[in-house]
């Protein structure tokens, strides 16, 4: 038998110019740009088919897996969405069709990028269009769990995501997606008024829901009673919180909910015990995380910092934050309304304070959040 061997480049680029190229990576380069042709030339095909067929999707997945990008199906879905074309669009939601569609299984990175993009689409699309096609979209209970449920849009709960929300609370839902609106309702009545509604489950009906929705639940119990002055229920809810962790949980997304209402809450005490307890386990080499997460940690670890009177420390965290790497993608928009508020009260100049005035003006005035006034901002971090 020949032994394998790895072709000499020399001869490599002679057999190029047999083939009429100028070189191997003249011969390379010409290759790659006929396959893209044919990906662009087969995705026009697909977006004219009354149906994908089985061998539609195998192309799309191997698209994601070739380029890690989702752009193909979201530009099938949009097509499908401005045709009217409901099989299609509920098709491209379909685990058996789309196997990064995974049921049961805590936000991947196919499932979060496609549902930014989704997004991106339907708040440009013109309002009456919208207003067209948004009951067909909810009525898809995949779309509703691979976007609505990922990217839940927060900055947007005054506008087209709260519409969404709106119509999914109107139709028959199971357990899982009730107790997600109810808790996307009750919070907006509090960025709304301050003031939020009761949404109360036993134990035992949390034990087989996601992570993240179990963390959100409880981060909105404890800010629920603390709006109430209720102390001894605020106790209750936090050791129900520590009591749930065990090996099977995922502490990233366990965590991520339940911060953000601490933060709300103001509650730094409980801040301080997660930053301490919980920052070395999520950010191990063995555990994946985003950016979105330092970001939020860092946050945490800055409000910690400044009530407790290191503010050169917090100073330091806060000017080595990265906007840019949280550009893209789900509550990126809602926390940069903490930012700017930190950023307010960490300013060493009048100029630099007026900027993230300025900033959160901007952001509050886009929510139409009440609650987020001038006022709320110079309070957010005195300590009573």
């Amino acid at each position: 038998m020949i032994p394998a061997r790895r072709p000499n480049a020399h001869t490599l680029d002679e057999l190029a110019r047999f083939l009429g190229y100028l070189s191997f990576s003249d011969y390379v380069r010409s290759k790659n740009k006929n396959h893209q042709w044919f990906n662009d030339a087969e995705m026009q095909r697909l977006k004219h088919k009354s149906r994908l067929e089985p061998g539609d999707f195998a192309f799309l997945v191997q698209q994601y897996k070739q380029y890690n990008s989702v752009y193909y199906v979201s530009s099938l879905f949009e097509h499908a969405v401005y045709l009217e074309n409901w099989d299609n669009a509920k098709d491209l939601f379909e685990p058996l069709n789309i196997p990064f569609l995974k049921a049961n299984v805590d936000v991947t990175e196919y499932t979060a990028k496609m549902a930014y993009l989704v997004f991106q689409f339907i708040n440009q699309v013109p309002e009456t269009f919208f207003e067209g096609i948004r009951k067909n979209l909810v009525s898809c209970k995949e779309f509703r769990y691979y976007c609505i449920y990922i990217y839940v849009d927060i900055i947007n709960l005054n506008h087209r995501y709260g519409k969404i929300i709106k119509t999914a609370q109107s139709l028959d839902i199971d357990f899982e997606e009730q107790l997600f609106l109810d808790l996307i309702h009750g919070l907006k009545q509090y960025l709304n008024t301050g003031t939020a509604p009761p949404v109360h489950r036993e134990e035992k009906e949390l034990d087989h829901l996601p992570d993240v929705l179990v963390g959100r639940y409880y981060g909105y119990r404890l800010l629920y009673a603390k709006i109430e002055g209720n102390p001894n229920d605020e106790n209750f809810h936090w050791q129900c919180f520590l009591d749930r962790m065990d090996n099977k949980t995922d502490l990233r997304q366990y965590l991520h909910e339940f911060i953000h209402h601490l933060m709300l809450a103001r509650d730094l005490e409980r801040l301080a015990f997660i930053l301490q307890t919980f920052y070395e386990p999520i950010f191990d080499k063995h555990h994946l995380h985003s950016y979105l997460d330092i970001f939020l940690f860092n946050l945490m670890d800055i409000m910690v910092s400044y009530c407790s009177g290191e503010i050169k420390r917090a100073q330091i965290i806060f000017k080595d934050l990265n906007l840019e790497r949280i550009k893209y993608g789900s509550y990126c928009d809602y926390y940069l309304i903490f930012y700017a508020i930190i950023g307010y009260h960490l300013a060493e100049t009048q100029k630099e304070k007026t900027r993230h005035l300025n900033n959160y003006r901007n952001l509050t005035e886009l929510s139409k959040f009440s609650l987020l006034d001038d006022a709320y901002l110079k309070r957010f971090l005195i300590t009573e």
